[in-house]
């Protein structure tokens, strides 16, 4: 049975909840917002299959190998605007599709809840596009994709550092072969209780219901703007777009201080990843490339790290404007790509408030408090 501090070192990949074959593992919302396991010790049988498949207690680290890296993104111009970045994930999902295989990412529910699901179509795919910054919820995922690939179908799946080795860890070596995996850079995950309330409390304001939520509007700083659609009491809809400072969620999350704590000790940053091919944003392509003027239209990063990376990247690359550069490129314009976000005084304040404080405490005093500060540059929030 795993038995470990969860608030502190769980990563909330959900692995166990699929091993158990009892049915003793479910995950509830801890103090902080975010899920962690709670294991029934009555039905436990000490199978140990959930010890087995955690990536906590059983990181996978691939030994170091020529990375290659690319800027790239998507020449259809629709795509582009569609996805975040250069919109290459659309690409890599369909490759996949066309080919008979399937497709895990995370989408938004009619509930706003995100989750992970399967795509096998091109319709299904649309809502598997674009960031979304909370953490999603794979319960049951695992164990549809090892049905898959039992069934001889490939699969690929996009998720987090830490949910790909979760799922490496989970799936048979005999089955990995159709496996694609695909991992993303990530600063850290918050917690879906924590976006709840803050639509709860938008709601609230405007006397309305929220139908829909998108993170980075692309146009100017579209890494920082979000969009809503929302229905009024009246019944009519309408739409707010805005910088992320006018958002509780976005703002918590823009200043990195409302991940989990496993986030702030990540064991899967770094070069040696379990995943196939790992997508970023490529911030400062134009310091690299002096005649690139359109870096807000978005340019992803790809970094290949396993021959089934170059056989995704092949399988795509007539589809995408890309560019060859070095790893060092990789690392000097991402620091989350090899370096923990830290644990800084602002993300521990932030816990004890969310704990111990109402939430509309915590919205009207202590974000626009913290806000001020990081506006007039009262302190680096991140030294690295």
């Amino acid at each position: 049975m795993i038995d470990f501090d969860f608030i502190k070192e769980c990563c909330g990949c959900g692995a166990c909840v699929d091993s158990c074959p009892r049915q003793c593992i479910e995950l509830v919302c801890s103090p902080y917002g975010y899920m962690i396991p709670k294991v029934n010790t009555d039905d436990c049988i000490n199978c140990n299959k959930c010890e087995r498949v955690c990536p906590i207690l059983h990181a996978v680290k691939k030994e170091s190998r020529d990375h290659l890296v690319f800027s790239a993104y998507n020449k259809a111009p629709q795509w582009r605007n569609a996805g975040s970045s250069g919109s290459v994930f659309c690409l890599l999902a369909t490759s996949i599709i066309e080919k008979g295989g399937c497709v895990y990412g995370a989408a938004f529910d009619d509930s706003l809840t995100l989750k992970h699901t399967k795509a096998e179509n091109a319709e299904a795919l649309i809502p598997l596009l674009k960031s979304k910054y909370i953490q999603s919820e794979t319960v049951g995922i695992f164990n549809q994709v090892q049905q898959d690939l039992s069934s001889g179908r490939t699969v690929l799946f996009v998720g987090t550092p830490c949910q790909t080795n979760a799922l490496y860890g989970f799936v048979p070596e005999r089955l990995r072969p159709n496996l694609y995996l695909v991992d993303f850079v990530c600063h850290g995950v918050p917690g879906q209780e924590l976006f709840n309330k803050s639509i709860a409390s938008f709601e609230k304001r405007k006397k309305c219901h929220v139908n829909h939520f998108s993170f980075r509007v692309k146009g100017k700083r579209h890494s920082k703007y979000y969009t809503m659609d929302y229905t009024d009491r009246s019944g009519m809809t309408k739409n707010e777009t805005g910088d992320y400072s006018r958002f509780p969620y976005y703002r918590a999350y823009m200043l990195y201080h409302c991940f989990r704590q496993s986030c702030y000790r990540c064991k899967f940053v770094g070069l040696d990843r379990v995943s196939d091919l790992t997508l970023a944003d490529f911030w400062g392509i134009n310091k690299l490339d002096p005649s690139v003027k359109d870096q807000e239209k978005g340019y992803s990063m790809l970094i290949l790290n396993s021959e089934k990376g170059k056989k995704l990247f092949d399988s795509i690359k007539d589809s995408i404007v890309y560019e060859h550069y070095g790893i060092e490129d990789a690392i000097n314009n991402n620091y989350s790509y090899t370096k923990v976000t830290k644990d800084t005084w602002l993300s521990k304040s932030f816990r004890w408030s969310y704990k111990n404080l109402p939430f509309s405490v915590v919205e009207k005093v202590f974000f626009s408090m913290w806000l001020s500060y990081y506006k007039r540059g009262m302190g680096k929030l991140h030294k690295w």
